[in-house]
């Protein structure tokens, strides 16, 4: 028997800080130091997680994503159950910086020499 009362439903998006939103945040709902919950965003940056209700000392919900800072919500029962919008912020730290690729020789498809080749030049502009 499923009834309303026995769960609660904790819901939101994570959004970047373009305010886009991000697939494949890591959500975790934690009690006190302990994982109890968890799942991942889908492709419009929402997800949902359902638990027991039950007695929570400290609960916290955070969400993680690759090159963004950890941001840790802490919930109580004034907010569980609101939709949380959850925008992370971009940790410098975590940058790997530009790609640079360069080219020391013009790139030729050996199998058909006499065709178009491509410089660095080229490349560049197809990019754009």
């Amino acid at each position: 028997n499923d009834n309303s009362n026995d769960s609660t439903t904790i819901s939101g998006q994570v959004l970047d800080e373009r305010k886009e939103p991000i697939l494949g945040a890591i959500i975790e709902l934690k009690n006190k130091d302990t994982v109890i919950a968890g799942t991942m965003t889908d492709e419009d940056g929402n997800f949902k997680i359902t638990i027991t209700s039950g007695k929570f000392e400290n609960l916290q919900l955070l969400a993680m994503y690759s090159s963004y800072y950890t941001k840790n919500i802490k919930l109580n029962p004034s907010n569980i159950s609101k939709h949380q919008t959850i925008q992370l912020e971009l940790n410098p730290k975590m940058l790997q910086g530009d790609i640079i690729i360069q080219y020391k020789v013009p790139l030729i498809d050996y199998s058909a020499p006499n065709k178009k080749v491509y410089s660095s030049d080229d490349i560049e502009k197809m990019a754009h």
